[in-house]
């Protein structure tokens, strides 16, 4: 397996928990990447924990072009014993700047966490469903809306599966940028989800 090794910037966290997947073999994927999960500093231990993911080029060893897929089908993550799989939601793909997408890793704490990536597998290039399905997010999430919708949009789409979708009430400007990715603009007393 050709190796690749490089960091990812972890930007967020989010509190909660879920299960993760499966036992994997992931000898077929060609690019791997060590993502060392750093920030967190409190002494409590978490477990499964969503934590968010930014993969861009400037992270070396990365590119885009290297994907089987272009939507990123193909992409997993393991746990650090590297055959664990691991539920994750890509918040947004973005082949031409940053993705962001959201691990939910196993053991998170204070001392050195860390994942692994693995991309380029043309014999699996459909993403699983638990990427879609809201496995990432604890069913006590009650909802998580990544604020992501195009201008105009009458929902913000839940991410659990709750399905708590929300409707908007008055005007707002969607796909604004925030700190995280996506967010939802505000025109005081008049809007309402």
């Amino acid at each position: 397996m050709k190796s690749r090794m490089g960091m990812a910037v972890i930007v967020a966290f989010t509190m909660g928990m879920a299960v993760v997947v499966s036992a994997a073999d992931f000898s077929a994927w060609q690019q791997k990447m060590k993502i060392t999960l750093s920030g967190y500093t409190k002494p409590e231990t978490l477990t499964n924990f969503p934590v968010l993911v930014n993969l861009n080029t400037n992270i070396s060893g990365f590119a885009y072009s290297q994907f089987s897929s272009a939507s990123g089908g193909d992409l997993r993550f393991s746990a650090s014993d590297g055959s664990t799989e691991l539920n994750y939601e890509i918040e947004k793909w973005n082949t031409s700047g940053t993705s962001y997408v959201w691990v939910q890793v196993p053991v998170l704490s204070s001392t050195s966490s860390y994942v692994w990536a693995y991309w380029k597998n043309p014999n699996q290039t459909t993403a699983p469903a638990y990427t879609t399905n809201g496995a990432t997010w604890k069913p006590d999430f009650r909802g998580v809306w990544h604020l992501g919708e195009a201008s105009g949009s009458a929902y913000h789409f839940d991410s659990t599966s709750n399905r708590n979708d929300s409707t908007t009430n008055g005007t707002s400007t969607m796909a604004t940028n925030g700190p995280v990715g996506g967010a939802s603009g505000r025109n005081g007393s008049a809007y309402g989800v």
